[in-house]
């Protein structure tokens, strides 16, 4: 029964309030905390060649190779890619401009929490739960050994006990 919900479960498709991307932007956004168009230096209305030209001139001045003395050289880049990213994609760039002007969605809801487990599938939910509960049972059979063992110590520790003190009445007997 319950590897046929399991089953049901990993055949259902999970519905989002945001996509991947979408969530991979959010974070973008509260990681460089600044106007990606002001991060580019463009207006708002820029078209995707003046972007690019744009991504081109800074990815030649913030490239780590460019940069080997600047700790953050990496870090800054990868920043520079995400943002071109969001930019030239029409759909996320349309969706960051909605960002600029009603902000970031409240944290306050249970995606929040699912950020950090989001890139799980069903797949690999179902191989944790299935990981852990072979553990356990695994860990479960070696309790039962060692309980059996211990039994069986005592046992025999008592029955040696009992043919101890016997064989002390049969010697005064004797």
């Amino acid at each position: 029964m319950i590897i046929y919900i399991f089953s049901l479960a990993l055949l259902c498709e999970k519905i989002n309030a945001w996509d991947s991307d979408e969530l991979q932007m959010f974070d973008l956004v509260e990681e460089v905390k600044e106007n990606f168009y002001d991060f580019f230096g463009v207006s708002q209305t820029a078209d995707v060649s003046e972007i690019k030209r744009t991504y081109r001139k800074l990815s030649a001045k913030l490239h780590p190779d460019k940069n080997p003395d600047d700790p953050n050289a990496e870090d800054k880049f990868r920043r520079l890619v995400g943002i071109y990213e969001v930019l030239k994609n029409s759909e996320l760039r349309a969706k960051y401009d909605e960002v600029l002007e009603n902000g970031l969605p409240s944290w306050r809801t249970p995606v929040f929490y699912f950020r950090k487990l989001r890139k799980m599938s069903n797949y690999e939910l179902f191989g944790l739960f299935f990981g852990m509960a072979t553990v356990i049972h695994y860990a479960a059979l070696w309790g039962s050994v060692f309980e059996k063992r211990l039994t069986l110590e005592d046992q025999l520790s008592t029955s040696l006990k009992r043919h101890k003190a016997r064989d002390k009445k049969l010697e005064l007997i004797n």
